[in-house]
Formats: C-alpha cells, structure tokens, sequence
C-alpha cells in the first residue's frame, strides 16, 4: 500500500484519473434499487485522499471543470428557462427559491444549535441539496474570506476544504431521501401516473390545391397568413413536378405534398381542399430525400425562412434535434447538430451537401470558439464583486457566472456568426467532463479531513443534513400539491429541480411515465442553481457565535446597531423582550388591514407597554381612530399582560406568554359588541445584529353567530442596513372557521436618535377578504427607566 500512496502522491494526476475511473465503477453498483451514479466519482476521491495528506490534484483541475459543467447546463437550459416564464410567469422559480431560502434558514438554525462554523453549514446546505455550483462557489468564497483576514495558505486550504467534507457527508441522503418522499406520498395521497401523450407521427399527405384564395400566392406568403405548421415539400402543376420553395407559386388545380402531424395534415386538408388520389412524393425519379448533418457557419443560427435555397432547389422539411424530430417551419432556427432532411433534385446532392456543411468535425471546431468566449465572459461575470450590507462582497464566482452568461447565450442561440447552442450529445459529453473533473479533484483534495471529521463527528452531521433534506422535500411537496395545485408528475419534476438532481428526475420520469418531469424540471432549474449559489455564500459569511473559524472581523468589519421598531398590524405583537424595568415602550401606526366581515379597514393604533420587573409588563392597546366599509369613528381597546418565561442564550431563543382582553369600545358598525380572549406565545433570537421574531396567537374571538376559535402565526425580520437605516419584514396568516387572509410587511426603518424610530413601508394582503396593497408608516419610543444603566 506504501508504494501506491507514494506514486499517488509524486503524481497527483493519477490520483485524479483513478478517482475517475473507480467513481464510474462506484456508481453503477446498485444499493437497494440506488445507484450513486456520477456522484461516487466524488466519493472514489475522498477515499483516495484519505490515504495520505498530500495527495490532492491541483486546484485548476477543479476550477476548470466546474466552468465547463455549469456553462453547458446554462446554455442547454436557456430556452427552457424562458419557454417555462412565458407559460406560467416567475411562479415556478420564485417558488423553488422560496423553498430553498427555507432550506438555509433551518441549515442555519442547525449550524447554530450544532456549534457548526459557516464553511461547514455552508457544505451541509450544498450538500443537502446535491448541488455542486454551490458546494464550488462556498469554497471560492472561503478562499477569499480567508485571504482578506490574513488567514495562513495552509489554513485556508484547511478551512476551503470544510464545505466538501459536509458535502460529501450530507449528499447520499440528499438523493435517497428525495425519492423515499416521492415514493411515500404518491402512495400516501393515491397518485396514479398519467401516461403521456407519445410524439405524434410526422407524415405526408397529398392535397388539391382548390382554395381560391391561394391562387398566385407565394407559399412563403400563403403559410405566413395562416400561421401554417405544416410544410409542403413538393408541388405538382399540369403533370409536372417540382420542389417547393418560398417562391414557388400556387395555383388552381395543382397536387401539394404536405410535411407534418395528424393535426398539421388536418389543417392543411381544410386550408387547400380535397385530398388528391396520386402519391406524388413516391416519385423519386428526379428528386431524393436525405438527411444532412448542418455543421455550416453560414447557416447556423438562420431561421428556414432565411435560407436561401430558391437556387438549388430544395426544401427543409423535417429537422431531428437530438432525439425528437419535427416539422421545419419557416419560423424554426437552425442549430448545430441539426439533422436536416432536404429534398432536393438528384443532380444536387453535392451543392446540398456543401450548403449545409454536412461534417461532425466542422461543427466541433465551431463550437469550441463559442464555448471559449463564452465561458470568458462568464469567467469575467463571475469576478465582479457585488457589495453586501454586511460590509463583505457577493460574487457570482467561477460557478455562478458562468452559469448566467450561458443562460443569456442559450436563450439568444447566436449573435452574428456566432452560434452559442450546443449539439446536445456534445454539450451531455462536455458536461460530464468538467462534472468528473471537479469531482475527482475536490474529493482528492478534501478526503483526508474527510476521514477525520466521519471519525469524530459524522453521524450528527449526516443527520442534520437529512434534516434539511426531509424539510425542504416535504415543503416542496406539500405546498405545491396542497397550495399552488400542481399536478403531482409535474411537482417531482418541479422538485427534482429544486435539488437539481438528474437522478431524482431520472426516478421520477420512470414514476410518472409522461413528459411532465422533464418540463418542471428545466422551469426551475436555473434560479434553483442560481439560488442555491447565492445562499450557500451567505452562509458562508454568517457568523456562528465563537464556533466561526474565520476571523469575525474578515466578516463583519463595521459595528451594527440594533433595529429597535414596533410595526402596528393585528396579531403581529413584535419582539418577545420588554422595556428595561421601570420602562415603557410607546409606538405609533397606521395601516391598511383586512377583515373578518370583508371590508376593508384603515386604522391609528397605539400600542403602549410598561414593564414592572425585568419579567413582567402590561400593555394596552387602543384603535384610535378606525375606517371600515364607509364608516368612521373609535375601534376596541385590548388590555393584557406578557410574562418572560427565561433569559436568551447563545443557543436558546427568548420565550414569553402573554394574555390579551378586548373590551369593546367601538363607535356603532365598527365593532362586533363583544369580548375577545387571546393567548400569543412570543419566541425570538438574535443573530449577530439580525433579530429574529416569531409569534402564535390562539384567539377566542366573540360574534354575533357564537365565538369562533382564531389561529394567527406571524413571523418577521428586524435587520440593521446601514449606519441608522434598518429594515423589517413582517408576515402573518390568521386561519378560522369564518375566514382565511393573512399579509406580508416589508418596512424602512430610521433611528432618530437610539431610542427613537420612524418607519415606513408596504403591506401587501392574501386571501379572499384581504387588500392588495396598503400602507404602513408609524414611530415607536421607547423610554428605558430609571434603573436602566
């Protein structure tokens, strides 16, 4: 075993080729019906770098591969992406990366509890979401943290290295969990797979031209006016065959040979006429049909309408694009890769042939100068810093500027003469090369310390990222099938996405056997790459209290004030800790609410509360002055108490329970006349200067039918931006037996002086009874006491 490590060690490049070739192995070995796939290249690489310290292959090798598999996935998904905005808006992605913003939050939750540093929670996120992009662009981050505190080449490798040891340690769950919830609630709910409508038929169908609108029209013409899918190949006047092109010119009488599907057929029989008896494509004693490969510059990127093929002749009238074919439209881009089938007279074989270009090599050489601009470009993209309120910098990195630039290519196809799409079995091949390469690479580099940590620390860690895993699954898959309505094959492609994971779309395509998967997949793939970028970045740079392995100042260089608000909305009942003792806090707002009964309501509403030890307060809170479906004049008054049940700590938030009575004093048609009871349970937490708030409300409230029983959740975000400017977000959702509705708040904040605030922001409400948008604006004081030091 000596000898090995030691060849591995003098020469790192076969450390990397065995990583490879083992990894392939690895990943066809099947574990209870599981394949790890591409991924036990990864793990093949962190059993070769466990051997020895000093067996890793160069971080180039990494890097480089990583450009070349995010680029190829950007170019190939770039119309996808903007097919999938058009047909359902920003739905998808925005709730894709919802979801995965959930999926932080709980990874910072467990980091913290876990006295976990930022690299490694960032590597347990990127792990449990089997994202790559994200594990490499935690990493460059890292290196650069490290290298503006000053850290030591060796502990920055040290600390670069963190995020794939929890990566490698989270990512086997974050496949197999997955498809474990795939396959228990599709039983759990009774899911029966759709079977999908197979790729209709191209054929060809023999037409009389008897339409007399067509009469002189060009065919370029006549296909324009009725937005024609179909194509006519050939064309037969008095006995007399030719090839269609747009110049040919129709005419009473004459036998069209169309190109196109059952329905494309139908259109045409109602556009021209009466089917005709002869066969007139069977004819192939002048002309022939071939297939041709479009390897062509000067052809690329060209829409069929723009070819000039008048001189040949010839027409285009099928196109197979990897494994699908279809009718060439006049509207329809060419692109390399294309397999063409022309129709042409026999004489004009070779002129077809040179036309097109017909060579594998050609299109190569030409994809090789795109794909080197392109990933320039992204490169260069990828190095911009974009300034963060923290004080650090957010860059898009080696993994997610690339990625960008290709998806703006990949949707543009080409720019002049030059063509940015792919073929797709080059882009697949390109893209498992660079996705090998990195994984080889940073498994090698990273296996010893993998070693250590699974010696010391592994199953916790692999626990906490099958936490992650389960709650971002569930999430997705409850809200999207409960909430939003997607169809349940559409919603694991959809899902497949989030963890952008070709194995779970793999099993879910086998699951759904239609081509639902495949479509909810591509719509949120790229933000979910995108997304996960970004987050496993911020995680990177959050501080963990005194587990941060990074020194804090490299992260938060600038000091930050507290956002001390109090935002005034029903059921948002603000932060869980009182006024020092002998204090109070006094706050000021209006705003724009909905009700129970359906009108909407605008009120002053003053909250002022007293504490009487460090423990215990009173508040009131009084409806100054209230508007409601055309009404004016005094709303209720509530009375209560609020008990701190313990003191925050590093790990445990601060909880509180208070008790709320309304005494009805509002004028006639503003109020219901009765008394209501509520018992909020308040729970927050700082971290760093970020106050986290959460509040549960159980109501009773009194109406004219009998008390009903309210439930209102809230939860919000106090957050300093810069200098005496702040933020807060505040959400909440009231559920009972008469109505749903609920809103969220998003709010400026300015500190006047440290006790004093003003804020101002917009409220914007869901749910059947709810506004679309109001307005929030108010001020809060709070006055410390005498015993405050």
């Amino acid at each position: 075993m000596q000898p090995l490590i030691d060849t591995l060690v003098q020469f790192p490049i076969l450390a990397l080729l065995l990583a490879i070739g083992l990894g392939y192995l690895l990943g066809e070995i099947n574990f209870f019906g599981f394949r790890f796939g591409i991924a036990g290249v990864l793990f093949a690489g962190l059993a070769i770098g466990a051997l020895h310290p000093a067996i890793a292959a160069p971080d180039m090798v990494p890097t480089l591969g990583l450009i070349l598999f995010v680029y190829m996935i950007g170019i190939q998904s770039g119309p996808a992406l903007a097919q999938a905005i058009r047909k359902r808006g920003y739905r998808d992605s925005l709730f894709a990366v919802g979801v995965l913003a959930f999926g932080a939050s709980i990874t910072l939750g467990l980091a913290w509890f876990m006295n976990m540093s930022g690299p490694r929670a960032a590597g347990l996120f990127s792990g449990s979401v089997t994202n790559t992009p994200a594990l490499a662009a935690a990493r460059e981050t890292v290196r650069d943290v490290a290298a503006k505190a000053g850290v030591s080449a060796v502990e920055a490798k040290k600390l670069a290295d963190q995020p794939v040891v929890a990566y490698s340690i989270a990512y086997p769950m974050g496949v197999i969990g997955v498809l474990l919830c795939f396959q228990f609630l599709r039983k759990m709910w009774g899911v029966k797979p759709r079977e999908g409508t197979r790729q209709a038929p191209i054929t060809v169908g023999n037409f009389v031209v008897q339409n007399p609108a067509a009469n002189g029209q060009t065919l370029a013409q006549f296909q324009e006016i009725y937005k024609a899918r179909f194509v006519v190949s050939r064309i037969q006047k008095k006995g007399h065959t030719d090839v269609a092109t747009g110049k040919t010119r129709l005419e009473l009488g004459s036998i069209v040979a169309v190109v196109g599907d059952e329905e494309a057929q139908e259109s045409a029989r109602n556009i021209f006429g009466a089917p005709a008896p002869s066969r007139i494509e069977q004819d192939t004693s002048q002309f022939e049909y071939r297939r041709v490969y479009l390897s062509s510059g000067e052809v690329v990127g060209k829409t069929v309408a723009e070819l000039d093929l008048n001189k040949i002749p010839a027409t285009v009238s099928r196109i197979r694009r990897g494994d699908t074919d279809f009718v060439a439209t006049p509207h329809t881009r060419l692109e390399y890769g294309d397999l063409l089938r022309v129709v042409s007279p026999r004489e004009k074989r070779q002129e077809v042939s040179k036309f097109f270009g017909d060579s594998i090599r050609g299109a190569a050489e030409a994809d090789f100068r795109s794909i080197g601009i392109g990933m320039v470009l992204g490169v260069l993209l990828g190095m911009i810093p974009f300034p963060m309120p923290s004080g650090t910098s957010l860059r898009l990195g080696y993994a997610g500027g690339p990625l960008i630039v290709a998806l703006i290519l990949g949707k543009l196809g080409s720019t002049g003469r030059i063509s940015w799409v792919i073929p797709a079995s080059a882009n697949f091949t390109l893209r498992q090369i660079g996705l090998v390469l990195f994984l080889a690479g940073v498994g090698t580099r990273a296996g010893w310390d993998f070693a250590q940590t699974i010696q010391a620390n592994g199953a916790p860690t692999m626990l906490a990222g099958a936490a992650i895993t389960f709650s971002i699954t569930l999430a997705t898959m409850i809200f999207g099938y409960k909430v939003l309505k997607m169809p349940f094959d559409f919603l694991i492609g959809v899902m497949s996405g989030i963890q952008t994971q070709p194995a779970c779309l793999a099993f879910a395509a086998n699951q759904a056997k239609n081509d639902e998967p495949n479509v909810g997949y591509a719509g949120v793939y790229p933000a979910a790459t995108i997304a996960k970028i970004v987050l496993a970045q911020l995680l990177v740079t959050l501080p963990m209290a005194h587990a941060a392995e990074i020194p804090k100042a490299a992260l938060w260089p600038k000091p930050l004030k507290p956002v001390a608000t109090k935002l005034i909305r029903p059921g948002v009942n603000g932060v869980t800790s009182i006024p020092p003792a002998g204090g109070c806090l006094i706050s000021e707002g209006l705003s724009r609410e909905a009700s129970a009964t359906g009108a909407e309501t605008s009120g002053l509403t003053g909250f002022y509360e007293c504490s009487l030890n460090k423990r215990f307060a009173l508040f009131t809170v009084p409806t100054h002055w209230i508007s409601k479906g055309g009404e004016s004049g005094f709303g209720d008054t509530s009375f209560g108490g609020k008990f701190v049940l313990n003191t925050e700590t590093r790990r445990v938030p601060l909880f509180a329970v208070g008790y709320t009575y309304k005494q009805p004093t509002a004028s006639s048609k503003l109020g219901t006349g009765m008394h209501d009871h509520k018992l909020t349970f308040y729970g927050d937490k700082n971290f760093g200067s970020t106050r986290l708030t959460g509040n549960l409300v159980s109501k009773w409230e009194g109406h004219t039918g009998g008390a009903i029983h309210q439930y209102l959740p809230s939860v919000g975000v106090l957050r300093p931006i810069h200098g005496k400017l702040g933020m807060a977000l505040q959400s909440y959702y009231s559920m009972s037996s008469v109505v749903n509705y609920g809103g969220a708040i998003a709010a400026a904040t300015y500190h006047i002086a440290p006790s004093f605030s003003v804020h101002l922001g917009l409220e914007h409400g869901f749910g059947p009874r709810s506004p679309d948008l109001g307005v929030v604006f108010g001020c809060t004081y709070l006055y410390r006491g005498p015993n405050h030091r």
